[in-house]
């Protein structure tokens, strides 16, 4: 047997096996990009279904969340799906964490809208009622050497009469009670 005829065969056996090596490798990227497309596809759809919902409550957001943004998240969801193995949307579905996460934020929703509500009510009663307090300019203190400001003429760096040094500018009052002029006003 000559030595160097198989030592070709066998560097040939390796080169081929290299070849199929890289080529198994390659096929198994091209599937894992697939899944991962497919996967970005099911949860941009499945945004899409949540941002139609949200964008009808909450139309103010519309130029905020595009199709761009639902594609990043929906991507962010695929690669997150692929690292831990969730299996897909249909089993992110299914998972009770989501499910409590669903079942809660409508109860969630209208909790914030009636605090709000309830708040911004308060907040009328107490301007209509006169609770409210004007807060008074007071000049701030004067600049130190140094400082990178311009100093204030001297007139204007004698605080108001009524204003009185140390007392908080809203005395037991709902700083937004100041708004609620504004909206009543409106």
């Amino acid at each position: 047997m000559d030595i160097k005829a198989l030592d070709q065969i066998g560097q040939e056996e390796a080169a081929e096996r290299a070849a199929l090596a890289d080529e198994q490798q390659q096929q198994l990227q091209a599937e894992e990009a697939k899944e991962a497309a497919s996967l970005s596809d099911q949860y941009f759809f499945g945004l899409n279904k949540a941002r139609s919902v949200v964008l009808k409550m909450l139309p103010e957001c519309t130029d905020d969340w595009t199709d761009d943004v639902t594609r990043e998240i929906a991507d962010a969801l695929a690669e997150c799906d692929a690292y831990y193995g969730w299996g897909g949307v249909t089993n992110v579905i299914k998972h009770p964490l989501l499910k409590l996460a669903v079942a809660a934020v409508p109860l969630a929703w209208s909790i914030g809208f009636a605090l709000r509500n309830r708040r911004m009510r308060a907040q009328m009663e107490a301007a209509a009622a006169g609770k409210h307090h004007v807060v008074r300019a007071v000049a701030p203190a004067p600049a130190k050497p140094g400082q990178n400001v311009e100093p204030m003429p001297a007139a204007a760096a004698e605080p108001a009469p009524d204003a009185q040094a140390g007392e908080p500018a809203f005395v037991g009052v709902d700083p937004g009670a100041l708004m609620a002029d504004q909206m009543v006003a409106a």
